[in-house]
């Protein structure tokens, strides 16, 4: 039986700049506000913080029931939205933000906790 103890351990190779691909050099900038509503399309609405512009379409770009959203957009939620370096830029809906959990939640017993947002 062959001993695998002493085969030689394949050593990392040296990614450089050049061999990056080019999309890999793509950024994006996070962005906090608030969804606004949802319009003529079914596409949420967000308007950044501190903006008093028209409200801007994103996409949703994680795994939540259309009715947590739903709810999220009629009541203002504050929200974190990606913006993307592609041209054109899009704008994604990565998260739902809240300072902190509910009461209920933080004093639930084992078994007595009730997922919900």
């Amino acid at each position: 039986m062959p001993d695998d103890r002493n085969l030689p351990v394949p050593q990392p190779t040296l990614v450089t700049e050049s061999d990056v691909p080019t999309w890999k050099h793509a950024s994006a900038e996070a962005v906090t506000g608030h969804l606004t509503g949802i319009d003529d399309e079914g596409r949420l609405l967000f308007r950044p913080e501190g903006s008093m512009g028209e409200p801007i379409a994103v996409a949703i770009g994680m795994p939540v029931a259309d009715g947590t959203l739903v709810k999220a957009a009629r009541q203002q939620s504050r929200a974190l939205v990606v913006r993307t370096g592609d041209t054109p830029a899009r704008w994604v809906l990565v998260g739902l933000v809240r300072e902190r959990l509910s009461t209920q939640a933080v004093t639930a017993r084992p078994g007595q906790l009730e997922v919900a947002m």
